[in-house]
């Protein structure tokens, strides 16, 4: 594996495991991430069913992310990533506009933490725009080509 393929799937490693835990810990424990989050507390009431399905939702992120690193098909990749980077940078819009009550080092911290994860997706999908996909994987066939089969095989099976 090259140097920005490897990059890339350390890349989308880092993230699946950041929404794994996030989402375990919302799933799991939703009192005690919102008891243990003080931006989390600052918006009452505690609703255990809310932060339980937003940990599904962080779950379900990160088996995407995870599939498109063991994969590393360009499109899955991709997809991957503009979803992550959607939902970071709406996360980060709403901090951004909500820091309220906490002490400007605090709010400064978590913005700039925050700020790390769309940064991070998006320099990813950069990245991945630019990687090809491995050697023998099928790619989606081109409009009006005869499509893209891994080396070796030919099309004649696929139009009969």
């Amino acid at each position: 594996m090259t140097g920005p393929r490897l990059t890339l799937r350390a890349g989308l490693l880092l993230l699946t495991v950041i929404e794994a835990g996030q989402g375990f810990w919302l799933y799991l424990a939703p009192r005690s991430f919102y008891d243990d989050i003080p931006t989390v507390a600052a918006d009452p009431p505690f609703n255990a069913h809310l932060l339980s399905d937003i940990g599904g939702l962080s779950l379900a992120m990160a088996v995407v992310l995870g599939a498109s690193a063991v994969l590393m098909e360009r499109n899955l990749i991709r997809a991957a990533l503009a979803g992550y980077t959607v939902y970071a940078a709406s996360h980060l819009l709403f901090h951004a506009t909500h820091t309220g009550g906490l002490p400007a080092t605090d709010a400064a911290a978590l913005l700039t933490g925050l700020s790390l994860l769309p940064a991070l997706a998006l320099g990813l999908l950069v990245l991945a725009s630019r990687a090809g996909s491995p050697p023998g994987r099928v790619s989606p066939p081109t409009p009006g080509g005869t499509g893209s089969l891994p080396a070796g095989r030919d099309n004649r099976a696929r139009s009969r």
